[in-house]
């Protein structure tokens, strides 16, 4: 998170448009990774909020030396009260069924990947990519091949925008889904069949960034509950095709934060090499989040009393199950 009293110096500035909606001492989350929201493995940061925190640093520096802003490595992490492997072979079982598959006698995480592998094959087939000839590939190479073929098809439909080749993905598929909302808002200048296609592939590039956050790997060896949950909810919002598949129960939050990070004294560095101290930075971020996270992963999980009269949640499926919020326990 990165704090300070923005209020103080973002008027009339050049950037305003990126900071216009803080007030002073209200705090900017760092940029999402290309992966999100994966409960205890952290992907690589993007530098975004870095950059606009030794911007707003050096500005300010100009008229009143010494000023300084602070990044502060602050991890989330959540945890479900009780064992929810009942819960899970219901709401996977269910799954299979939709897709037509086999329960077989496979682990969770092996009946998980069939679902992947389905889904990745329904994909090929809309969008006539030719199947991966290797079957015994590395599943996450696969989702990666599908994202860019379907992406690639889609960026050779329009001349714009420019994207640098080293783009990742996200950065791709978002950059595009901007330009095509963009052209769509002029409305009476394009036809209602273009209008159309462009839906289309408006929601095809919103499923290449979900598909972003299938990751097989993060269910080698002996995934935790809380790992093989993840992976159900958004196989869920797949194969349901719905953006908030119903909580499977419900779970406590722990916080942490670390030791916040001064901006000031890196200006001189900055100003001689920006890209430089930026990705430094976000990388300590990175190994210091992912290191409250290992904290929080090997602390004992809290001993909780279920009120009167309130009913957990019992994971039925989408849409169903208690709607009664109990709020969570923060631990900082």
């Amino acid at each position: 998170m990165l704090t300070s009293r923005f209020g103080a110096f973002v008027r009339n500035s050049n950037w305003n448009q990126h900071v216009r909606f803080l007030q002073p001492r209200r705090a900017l989350p760092p940029d999402e990774p290309e992966i999100s929201y994966l409960n205890d493995l952290v992907q690589p940061f993007k530098s975004g909020a870095v950059d606009i925190g030794m911007q707003a640093v050096v500005e300010a520096q100009r008229t009143r030396p010494g000023w300084t802003a602070y990044l502060i490595p602050m991890a989330f992490k959540y945890r479900y009260r009780k064992p929810i492997r009942p819960i899970l072979e219901r709401r996977l079982q269910r799954m299979e069924q939709r897709l037509s598959l086999r329960k077989g006698v496979l682990l969770l995480q092996q009946r998980l990947t069939a679902i992947v592998t389905e889904l990745l094959r329904r994909q090929e087939i809309a969008h006539d990519l030719k199947p991966d000839a290797d079957q015994l590939a590395e599943l996450s190479d696969r989702v990666h091949k599908v994202r860019q073929a379907i992406l690639a098809q889609i960026e050779g439909e329009y001349s714009g925008p420019a994207v640098k080749p080293q783009a990742e993905t996200m950065d791709r598929a978002w950059r595009l889904s901007s330009y095509l909302r963009d052209f769509m808002a002029q409305g009476a200048r394009i036809g209602s069949k273009l209008q159309e296609k462009m839906r289309d592939d408006l929601a095809a590039l919103k499923r290449i960034v979900q598909m972003g956050s299938w990751q097989p790997n993060y269910l080698d060896l002996d995934p935790s509950e809380e790992r093989l949950a993840e992976t159900v909810l958004k196989l869920e919002r797949e194969v349901y095709q719905i953006n908030r598949p119903h909580p499977l129960a419900k779970r406590d939050v722990f916080v942490r934060t670390g030791e916040p990070i001064d901006l000031g004294p890196l200006v001189p560095a900055y100003l001689c090499d920006g890209q430089a101290v930026r990705h430094r930075i976000a990388e300590q971020l990175h190994d210091t989040i992912q290191t409250l996270i290992n904290t929080i992963v090997g602390a004992p999980p809290p001993r909780r009393r279920t009120e009167p009269g309130v009913r957990e949640p019992d994971g039925h499926g989408p849409g169903e199950g208690s709607s009664q919020f109990n709020p969570p326990v923060w631990h900082s």
